[in-house]
């Protein structure tokens, strides 16, 4: 379909209505009017309307995953609103309406929301990563059409100057060479069974891309990727990893090999009655102390290193993860397996290690892992404070006594019980 599209002159887009049969205002329907239009003897005076592109965003046509190829990768798009017709030129972003607004426009910002779903000048990666969060938001009838919905956009990006790939819709590329496994959700969400949990497609559900934090293939991080019919360094790739034909291809595709530090760690669940409970410090002076909103959620267990408070004994971080899949909340203290996957840049030859690095937290399956959730370390500690439990339950809020830029391996070691660097399979 991608290539239809793109040798169409032109692309007629019914984003008016609710359905396919709903036909196109203005040809096989009557045009809503805009507003109201009188003369007072000379003078004539007209309702106008602010350039609203929010109005194709919102539409039907705009909800569904398959429309997302015929708006991208068409040249020129001519959609039928109820009201309007509007033209999207690739042509220096050229956007026009018709004469009862006659307004044209060439800021990208004049797009609004729409603009992550065209082509734009910068094919990077965080290209690429508002696409996926884009189509992402959209709805399928059928999961196994995740990547065939995206897979003509993701496709192009690989023809650019500086070309990017994708392996089950996760992009990859650059130099450094980068791999999008940084991404998230603000909520649980169901599994797609057929698709890999690292990769967005795997889940329904909008993915966001924590803030410039793609993993960087590191000496202290390795990714293999199934090519044909082997594992291979992911640095050598220079193609779309697709999916393949054939069973046992297709199913060695839905795994990573990743070399990186495996620990674990375990989380607690508290209710939102048990966090309006917590006990403030008394500052000293008259201001009160201020409260910083805490969403009830499982929270990531410390070790306690500040020595012993009285009846302390337990101490959380105060920013929950982001699950995919949500554990169970009668399970108490529950304990999982994680990847602390860094970030970095390179200078010459050397890796410079940076001090925050993507976690993502895993459920074992006996011979692969799944990917449940992550976070970013250390973002985990807010304006480095934690959250201390009594012996009676009751949850206390504390200031976290290390440094905030002390995150070496001894703080890791510490958070994450002494990780060890193996390679595991992701699946």
């Amino acid at each position: 379909m991608g290539d239809i599209y793109s040798s169409a002159e032109l692309t007629l887009i019914a984003a008016a209505g609710t359905n396919s049969s709903y036909g196109l205002p203005g040809v096989g329907r009557d045009r809503k009017h805009l507003g109201h239009d009188v003369r007072v003897g000379r003078l004539r005076f007209v309702t106008t309307y602010e350039w609203d592109m929010d109005e194709i965003y919102h539409s039907v046509w705009s909800s569904r995953a398959w429309t997302f190829q015929e708006g991208y990768m068409s040249r020129r798009r001519l959609f039928f609103m109820e009201a309007r017709l509007i033209y999207i030129c690739d042509n220096n972003r050229e956007v026009y309406c018709d004469a009862e607004i006659g307004f044209k426009d060439r800021r990208l910002d004049s797009l609004g929301h729409l603009s992550d779903s065209l082509p734009f000048e910068s094919l990077g990666l965080s290209h690429a990563e508002n696409l996926l969060k884009e189509y992402t938001r959209r709805k399928l009838t059928f999961d196994s059409d995740a990547l065939n919905g995206i897979v003509g956009v993701l496709n192009t990006l690989s023809t650019a100057e500086s070309p990017i790939f994708h392996t089950w819709g996760v992009t990859f590329g650059g130099s450094p060479l980068v791999i999008a496994l940084a991404w998230f959700h603000y909520n649980p969400c169901r599994r797609r069974k057929a698709f890999p949990s690292w990769s967005p497609l795997g889940w329904e559900r909008v993915a966001d891309y924590y803030y410039n934090s793609a993993p960087v293939i590191s000496p202290n991080f390795h990714v293999i990727v199934w090519d044909s019919n082997e594992f291979i360094q992911l640095s050598k790739v220079n193609q779309n990893l697709l999916q393949q034909s054939g069973a046992e291809s297709l199913d060695k595709s839905r795994y990573l090999g990743i070399t990186a530090k495996l620990g674990w760690l375990e989380v607690r669940y508290f209710s939102t009655r048990d966090l309006l409970s917590i006990s403030w410090p008394t500052p000293t002076g008259k201001k009160r102390p201020q409260k910083v909103y805490t969403p009830s959620g499982f929270y990531v267990r410390l070790p306690d290193d500040d020595g012993d408070e009285g009846d302390t004994v337990e101490m959380y971080a105060t920013e929950p993860p982001r699950w995919d899949l949500e554990p169970d909340h009668s399970s108490g203290l529950i304990r999982f397996s994680c990847a602390i996957i860094p970030q970095g840049h390179v200078t010459g030859r050397t890796f410079d290690e940076a001090r925050t690095m993507i976690v993502i937290i895993l459920q074992s399956h006996g011979t692969h892992y799944e990917r449940i959730g992550s976070f970013k370390y250390p973002s985990m500690f807010r304006d480095n404070g934690i959250l201390s439990r009594n012996k009676s339950g009751g949850l206390k809020m504390r200031s976290r006594q290390s440094s905030g830029h002390d995150y070496g391996d001894e703080e890791l070691a510490k958070v994450f019980n002494k990780p060890m660097m193996q390679m595991f399979l992701l699946g």
